[in-house]
């Protein structure tokens, strides 16, 4: 008799879902990420495509 088998729950996964599940709270990248997209990269003449869209 077939049936379907459920998932092994000590598995591990190859890959995360996303970066933000295998970073750390209180890791320093989060604040480097706050960091640079509070940066206005046209103040700094950089052309971004939502500039070039409006």
């Amino acid at each position: 008799m077939q049936y379907i088998k459920g998932k092994d729950r000590n598995q591990c996964t190859l890959f995360p879902q996303s970066l933000d599940e295998i970073i750390d709270p209180d890791n320093d990248v989060r604040f480097i990420d706050l960091f640079a997209e509070s940066i206005s990269l046209p103040a700094f003449a950089f052309v971004t495509k939502q500039s070039l869209e409006k």
